[in-house]
């Protein structure tokens, strides 16, 4: 194989698609593409590409850096990606320890898996409106990072995204976002306040798991289920108002959250699951709004120790 003209319709490009092809000198790349995959172009050592600053690209005839494929610098400190470029591979990043500043331009509308994962140094990013998919393990372990602006066109924050960033203190959550997957902001253990917003259905399990300075959070309505490990050992989390609409809170949710003073059940809940509220120490009162007969409906699996040593408040919201 020595040359590929890839058609208009594609899309994406999946993971080691081209490599270890050593003939292969061209590829035609059209602007459609907005993804390609790890390593797609592995070893391809006569492949032709188009070089700005520190990265290798290729594209088409009238846009020659379409997708930025590799780095020819892996200790660079700082990268201005090239203004025309439409998709960044996959984990591209990866490792790049000393990289503390980064600006995607305007025509990339994903920030795909693994891209700048162990970036420890990263300090400031910026993502363009026109963004809708944060990826897979996209900030993971950026230990750096204090704050990130999301953008408003962004509708999708993947799995483990922004796993362990540990000084990430102030996130906002775009209102178009309407999944946040399991691990998304697990161990980001200097979040103080999360609101979700209200497209999101299901609260992945471990979103928010070991988010230790996690003093409020906002539930919207539109959420049915919180899944397993959703808050656990969320140390600094006082009070949870669960909205109307809930139906199962499941095992381990809010396990070990050791400050959590109140929680507030509504009628809707028919499920809590193992573990779900237990090892909370401090948890003192629990609002319920139905009555004491509709609480006994509640299916409760064993081990949620903390919910029988609190004070119980039934129709709390006509005693208000």
């Amino acid at each position: 194989l020595t040359s590929v003209v890839i058609p208009d319709n594609v899309t994406s490009i999946g993971n080691y698609a081209f490599s270890s092809c050593k003939k292969l000198t061209d590829v035609v790349l059209p602007d459609s593409v907005t993804s390609i995959e790890v390593n797609a172009f592995y070893e391809c050592p006569n492949l032709k590409v188009s070089e700005y600053e520190y990265g290798k690209y290729v594209g088409n005839e009238s846009n020659p850096y379409v997708a930025l494929i590799d780095l020819t610098d892996r200790t660079l400190e700082s990268y201005n990606i090239h203004s025309d470029t439409k998709v960044i591979q996959d984990e591209i990043f990866y490792t790049c320890s000393n990289l503390a500043s980064i600006i995607i331009p305007n025509g990339v509308t994903r920030v795909g898996k693994g891209l700048f994962y162990y970036c420890e140094n990263l300090v400031s990013v910026t993502i363009p409106n026109g963004v809708t998919s944060i990826g897979e393990n996209a900030f993971g372990n950026c230990t750096s990072l204090t704050e990130i602006d999301i953008p408003d066109s962004v509708t999708s924050i993947e799995r483990a995204a922004f796993v362990a960033c540990s000084n990430l203190v102030n996130v906002t959550i775009p209102d178009a976002v309407t999944n946040i997957g399991e691990f998304a902001f697990f161990r980001c253990t200097s979040l103080t306040k999360i609101v979700i917003p209200d497209k999101i259905t299901v609260i992945d399990g471990y979103a928010f798991g070991y988010c230790t300075s996690l003093i409020e959070v906002v539930i919207p309505s539109s959420v049915t289920m919180i899944g397993y490990d959703a808050f656990v050992s969320c140390s600094s989390l006082v009070s949870v108002i669960i909205p109307e609409g809930i139906t199962e809170i499941r095992s381990n949710a809010f396990k070990d959250c050791s400050s959590l003073v109140e929680i507030f059940i509504p009628t809707s809940l028919t499920s809590i699951g193992q573990f779900a509220i237990s090892g909370c120490p401090s948890l003192t009162n629990i609002y319920y709004t139905g009555s004491k007969e509709q609480w006994k409906e509640i299916h409760i699996q064993t081990y949620n120790y903390s919910l029988y040593s609190a004070n119980f408040h039934y129709n709390y919201f006509t005693a208000e």
